[in-house]
């Protein structure tokens, strides 16, 4: 029986993570001891994102034989998300009582599960090979319904108020654009279809309009999640619609002016931080925090090269673009909360494309 290895060209960057795992231990017991508290940052990368680094690799590896189970098996948890959204936030709409917790988790989460939700099921209308998709999802009754879930995922992120969420939900309705134009520009229906989104358009949006000014749950939520624009001003409103998160951004800059060279660590930082949970909200901000505008750099070019490969990917496999929608998730959601470090799908999704062959070997030997 032949046995698997890991492909030397991803040795390399495991060999760098398990440095950095070595780093945040010898940092965090020389700076704190043996300390849960002081050390649980560095426990929430190896326990929320190691793993996902490994199974990353190995189907950015492999992506011929996995990817298209990935693609098969993640429409039922979109559905499953798709469903428990629908079911938990359209209750609070019809009795008309504006919660913060939804099924079980609060406005923020809910917002973002239903924009993820959103963005896949986008994904599987217009993107998703139906050779590799169970039968349930390729029955005429299901695609018909798909849509008006789609629909409904929309008002599901607008009414918690979630700002990202928000942002996220257009930028999947950007992809899907993307998407969709890619695999119907040769067609011939395609311009009947283009013109005919063009003139049911101003419909549409005077019927959300009309929606969202009639009920009460729909417009609260709708006017927290666009709060940090300023419409009057024309620009962004941090100190009255970004949830104290200005002051969080004031002190992390005024960290970055005391070490913009070198930062205060890649597990370090946040106990210099007071705000809350001893993050940035910010992803650009975090790397600054952790390495100063060296690592800033180095992140920056490494992300623009991966990027970059998943574009060659893509064109090479449509089925990569199932990555860039995932992608797209992580990457938004860091831009408004949470950790790069302790986020799982950031790290699978990096792995993947980075892992992945850059060239197939019949082009090799071309």
């Amino acid at each position: 029986m032949k046995q698997k290895y890991i492909s030397l060209k991803v040795m390399p960057f495991i060999s760098l993570i398990i440095i950095i795992l070595l780093i945040g231990i010898v940092q965090v017991f020389n700076n704190h001891g043996y300390n849960y508290e002081k050390g649980k940052y560095f426990i929430f990368f190896w326990v929320f994102s190691f793993d996902s680094i490994i199974w990353g690799s190995e189907i950015g590896i492999h992506y011929k034989q996995y990817l298209s189970i990935v693609i098969k098996w993640f429409e039922i948890v979109v559905f499953l998300v798709s469903l428990s959204s629908i079911i938990s936030i359209s209750s609070s709409i019809l009795s008309g009582n504006i919660s913060r917790i939804y099924g079980g988790v609060n406005y923020q989460a809910a917002s973002y599960f239903s924009a993820f939700a959103f963005g896949l099921s986008i994904y599987y209308s217009f993107s998703g090979k139906e050779s590799i998709r169970f039968s349930v999802f390729q029955s005429k009754f299901y695609q018909s319904i798909s849509h008006i879930v789609i629909v409904l995922l929309g008002f599901c992120v607008i009414v918690p108020g979630g700002r990202g969420a928000f942002v996220l939900m257009i930028v999947y309705m950007l992809l899907g654009s993307w998407a969709w134009l890619r695999e119907n520009k040769h067609s011939k229906k395609f311009y009947i279809w283009l013109m005919l989104i063009l003139c049911i358009l101003p419909f549409v949006l005077y019927t959300l309009y009309f929606v969202i000014q009639i009920n009460e749950s729909i417009y609260t939520g709708f006017q927290r999640a666009i709060s940090f624009i300023d419409f009057k001003r024309g620009g962004f409103d941090l100190a009255g619609g970004s949830s104290g998160r200005d002051r969080i951004y004031q002190q992390a800059f005024d960290l970055i002016s005391k070490k913009p060279f070198n930062g205060y660590g890649l597990f370090e930082y946040m106990y210099h931080l007071t705000t809350v949970n001893q993050y940035p909200h910010n992803f650009f901000l975090e790397l600054l925090l952790q390495g100063g505008v060296f690592y800033f750099a180095a992140m920056v070019i490494f992300l623009t090269f991966l990027f970059s490969k998943l574009i060659k990917l893509i064109k090479r496999d449509l089925q990569f673009v199932i990555v860039l929608f995932l992608f797209a998730y992580p990457m938004t959601n860091l831009m408004f909360s949470g950790s790069y470090l302790d986020t799982p799908l950031f790290w699978y999704c990096v792995m993947i494309v980075f892992s992945a062959p850059k060239y197939e070997k019949s082009e090799k030997n071309v």
